[in-house]
């Protein structure tokens, strides 16, 4: 599924992706994944290690769920009032 190549390849296993569902349960998180990884193809120049992977898409993860809260506080917020 989700695979980034350079110099040392780095798949992201089904184990992996199972264990960031159960963290993330309010994310899509393999389309989050799908988008890290366009991401990654469109910034040759910013490419992560193998190393760095799970922690780029941690981080990846934790931005896009403060992003949902953030949407979902804004859509709960009432309305100023105006005369």
């Amino acid at each position: 599924m989700f695979l980034v190549q350079g110099a040392h390849d780095w798949r992201l296993s089904a184990d992996q992706l199972q264990t960031w569902c159960d963290q993330f349960r309010h994310l899509d998180v393999e389309a989050e994944c799908l988008k890290a990884q366009a991401w990654c193809a469109a910034n040759p120049g910013r490419r992560k290690t193998a190393r760095g992977m799970p922690r780029f898409l941690v981080q990846w993860l934790l931005r896009a769920d403060a992003d949902r809260v953030q949407r979902a506080r804004a859509e709960t917020r009432p309305m100023p009032w105006r005369p």
